[in-house]
């Protein structure tokens, strides 16, 4: 038996992922994403880089929705940026 619908179902958009950053100590920040999707997301890549526009390296792929991360070893005083990307 074979179900047929006469107009295809369209998921609705997902939403944007985003991230929180709090300084741990002087050597360690948590980045903790978030968002939310239709069907909720299910995993996270967190990606980290000198300046805002990338280049990008991938912390963790495949992190658990909505788990902190701690990035360590981390030199004092520097300035990171960090992005999220839900799947």
């Amino acid at each position: 038996m074979f179900l047929v619908r006469s107009t295809p179902a369209t998921p609705g958009a997902p939403g944007t992922p985003s991230q929180s950053v709090t300084v741990i100590s002087s050597t360690t920040l948590r980045v903790t994403p978030s968002g939310t999707a239709p069907a909720g997301w299910r995993t996270w890549r967190i990606e980290v880089g000198d300046t805002g526009s990338g280049p990008w390296t991938a912390l963790q792929t495949a992190w658990p929705a909505n788990q902190a991360y701690d990035h360590t070893g981390l030199a004092a005083s520097t300035t990171k940026h960090y992005r999220v990307q839900g799947t």
